[in-house]
Order: C-alpha cells, then structure tokens, then sequence
C-alpha cells in the first residue's frame, strides 16, 4: 500500500513523463534493498529477530507521514529547477538525476525500515521467536514460504489499492491503512 501511496503522492510533484514512474519505482524498491543490506548487520547482534521486526515496522510506520511532508518542499526544488536549467540534453539528464534523488529522499526511509522487516521476519522464524518451536525443514525452504506469503501480499495489495482502496479511502486513507497495518 505505501509504495502506491508514494507513487501517487510523487506523482503531484514529478512530471508526467515516461521517466516519471522508473525513478519512483526504483528509489522505492532501492529503499527496500537498503533496508535489507541494513537487516543483516543488525542480525548479526544478540538482539532477539521478532523485537527488530517490530522495531522495523513501528519505524515504517512513524517514517510514512514524515516523508509525506517532504513532498512540498520536494515541489518547491524541482520547480525552481525547471525555471533555471536550459532546455538541453545535459540539463536534462541533471533534471532527472534531480528528481531521483528528491523520490529517493522522500521514500528511502520508510522503504529501508519496510526492506529490514523481511530479514528480520525470516530470522525470527528460522529461530523459532514468539513462542514457536524452531521449524523442521531447510531455510531457504521457509525463507521462500516467507517470501511468498511477502510477494503475494505486496501484490494483492498493489492490485487492490489503485482501483478499489484509493477511490474508497482517498489517498491520505490508504496511507493511514498502510500505517495501520505496519504497525500491527
């Protein structure tokens, strides 16, 4: 839900064109490998797997609203930007590294506490936190499960909120539902 709730509100601030929606894209799922590569480090410590997994989500949770109102000042360069900068292929490949550092700002720290929250979830369930038994079985047999049950999630929940949640909630409801379900 966040990521189509980001892609949404950056559209407001971005130009609609075909560069537009990769540079969302990628600082997004960008975001997400940082968080990742961030995961792994911390679970080298002794912390327990399933405290950082809460920890990661109540951050992606509190870091949403704090990216939302990035966004105007985030208008506020770009369009200072487009008055000053010719209209040449260098200028234009400055625009657009401009744009992508401005949706890597808005979005890299909920998307890093979001892409810490799958290793952290694995680990959990490799250890047997929160009460349950290790599980029997290989893991990479139930990272993949993990996995599986993440990316199914992700795209029902992309497949639902464009056409049926934004239209019902509007966009700053489907943001606060992404937040409510992160911080469950």
């Amino acid at each position: 839900l966040f990521e189509t709730g980001a892609v949404r509100l950056l559209s407001f601030v971005l130009d609609a064109t075909a560069y537009a929606f990769p540079l969302m894209l990628s600082a997004c799922v960008g975001g997400l490998a940082l968080g990742s590569l961030a995961a792994e480090r911390l679970l080298r410590s002794n912390r327990p797997a399933a405290l950082l997994f809460g920890a990661a989500q109540a951050a992606a949770a509190i870091s949403v609203p704090l990216a939302a109102r990035a966004l105007l000042p985030a208008a506020r360069v770009l369009e200072a930007a487009q008055g000053a900068l010719p209209r040449t292929p260098e200028a234009f490949l400055a625009y657009e590294g401009l744009q992508f550092g401005l949706c890597l700002a808005v979005t890299a720290l909920p998307a890093a506490f979001m892409g810490m929250s799958l290793p952290r979830a694995a680990a959990a369930l490799d250890s047997g936190e929160g009460g349950e038994a290790p599980r029997q079985g290989g893991a990479g047999e139930r990272v993949g499960r993990l996995w599986a049950a993440n990316a199914l999630g992700a795209a029902v929940a992309a497949l639902l909120a464009g056409p049926v949640l934004m239209p019902a909630l509007g966009l700053e409801g489907l943001l606060e539902a992404a937040l409510g379900l992160h911080a469950l």
